[in-house]
């Protein structure tokens, strides 16, 4: 059986409506099950057709994101089962398109990575003691705060999964993140924008001066000027 593209041999799944990104872990039992996927990039990074939609441009690329994806995502793997714990391990391939760093423009940036993440039920708020915070009003329910945890190295492949749902585009989102370069150029030798004028120097030549003077010095400049004259 194929269910949201895991194949499900010798298991009833349920048909749970939800985004194709998205699988029900419920009917899932305790074996390793194939997972092959491919997502449209609104898919990945819009979900502008369902639940939990998120402010997308139509280009495949939300709004506070960094980046573009160019045509399909595609991710490759297993998921096992060990108790309220799914390890998910494969391959995501897609095109992101970036900024270059230098002249701004275009250029995309193939991704291939190997993906490797246990995924544990999503922990629940932590209720501030009594002496931490002020007391709530009568009736009212205490406030939940973040609690401070310092990460171990195995929390760095540990992911969260809500409400018995595994999320395939958090995953494919947060490799992409991990995938951009500190500074993305369109070829090694960019020569970028000229500060004064803003051509793109890769296509045209301009005459404008670049050298940098301290101006703490121009004082200095103006009483040598005077002299010379």
């Amino acid at each position: 059986m194929l269910y949201f593209g895991v194949c499900c041999r010798g298991y009833d799944v349920s048909d749970r409506s939800m985004l194709p990104t998205r699988i029900d872990l419920r009917p899932l039992g305790e074996a390793e099950l194939y997972v092959e996927r491919t997502f449209s990039p609104e898919q990945v990074t819009g979900h502008v057709d369902g639940e939990g939609a998120r402010p997308d441009s139509g280009t495949g690329t939300a709004s506070d994101d960094e980046f573009s994806v160019l045509g399909p995502v595609t991710f490759k793997g297993t998921l096992a089962r060990r108790g309220d714990r799914f390890q998910l391990k494969g391959r995501v391939t897609a095109t992101l398109q970036l900024s270059c760093g230098r002249c701004l423009t275009p250029c995309p940036r193939p991704v291939d990575t190997t993906v490797d993440l246990t995924y544990i039920p999503e922990r629940p708020p932590v209720v501030a003691a009594k002496d931490a915070v002020k007391a709530p009003a009568k009736g009212a329910k205490a406030p939940a705060v973040e609690e401070e945890v310092e990460l171990q190295d195995e929390d760095l492949d540990t992911a969260y999964y809500r409400d018995h749902i595994l999320d395939l585009a958090e995953m494919l989102r947060e490799q992409f993140y991990l995938a951009l370069p500190m500074q993305p150029l369109c070829r090694p030798d960019c020569q970028g924008l000229c500060p004064s004028c803003g051509i793109d120097r890769n296509v045209e030549t301009c005459q404008c001066k670049t050298e940098w003077v301290d101006p703490r010095l121009s004082v200095l400049k103006a009483l040598v000027t005077r002299k010379t004259d």
